[in-house]
């Protein structure tokens, strides 16, 4: 009965990640960005199902000196990612400091001259906390990329303009190529590290954010989400996750 309730429950996610994918793939293209693994996830599980057929059929037999450690080790995995994740969660939901002197807003892809989905809903948000906050400075970050005609920092300041806010209240830091970058380069603009500081990002990137930048030495950070986008949201807190567990590594945070 086990072999049968996993045969079709793995099959069941195979065809989910499958699904999604191509969903993906639609909406912004097969390119994305740690896209493969859908169709990787979508290959393993139908694997697993097939196994598991096996096993019910008696064509299979795996001794508890494999299969145990394989558990073990898949366990232990599936723990640090649901802590991440809800790291992430709890990291978003937070309400970002009022009044505070300075924001980052991070960038994010450019489409030509405007900005991509993601990126619009950053800039939403800033616009929205900069007016409630009329003495806050925006740090407009985000270099020109591959297909970009303008940086990512130009594209901000404008939008953030043709939104009402004073082009005097916005610097660029135009530079940057990662979120590491991001911040060390906007960090040239704060006048003192124990200043305010709000990060303005997409909200499953608040907490990768906010910790790169306690990492860089700013003392007072706090994060502000933005909308993730309809059917993106999924993917990218998956992979938010292993970006998390690499800039740890690599000691970024």
């Amino acid at each position: 009965m086990m072999a049968l309730i996993g045969s079709i429950f793995f099959a069941g996610l195979a065809v989910l990640a499958l699904v999604y994918y191509l969903m993906l793939g639609f909406w912004i293209g097969f390119g994305i960005n740690f896209g493969v693994i859908w169709p990787a996830m979508s290959v393993v599980c139908a694997g697993l199902s097939y196994l598991c057929h096996l096993a019910r059929k008696g064509l299979l037999h795996i001794s508890a000196a494999v299969w145990v450690p394989i558990t073990v080790v898949v366990g232990i995995g599936l723990v640090v990612f649901l802590i991440l994740e809800m790291l992430v969660i709890t990291t978003a939901f937070k309400a970002p400091e009022p009044k505070a002197k300075y924001c980052i807003i991070l960038g994010c892809k450019v489409e030509g001259e405007r900005p991509s989905l993601s990126l619009r809903y950053r800039i939403d948000a800033a616009a929205e906390y900069l007016k409630e906050n009329p003495d806050t400075i925006a740090i407009a970050s985000g270099g020109q990329g591959e297909g970009e005609l303008i940086s990512e920092a130009q594209c901000i300041r404008d939008e953030l303009v043709e939104r009402g806010i004073a082009p005097e209240r916005i610097v660029m830091e135009n530079q940057s190529t990662s979120t590491t970058e991001n911040i060390e380069f906007s960090k040239a603009y704060i006048e003192d590290v124990t200043d305010s500081v709000v990060v303005i990002t997409s909200e499953y990137h608040v907490f990768r954010g906010v910790q790169i930048a306690k990492k860089a030495g700013l003392e007072n950070v706090s994060g502000l989400r933005a909308d993730p986008g309809p059917v993106m949201a999924l993917h990218y807190y998956v992979r938010e996750a292993f970006a998390i567990v690499k800039d740890f590594v690599v000691g970024n945070m």
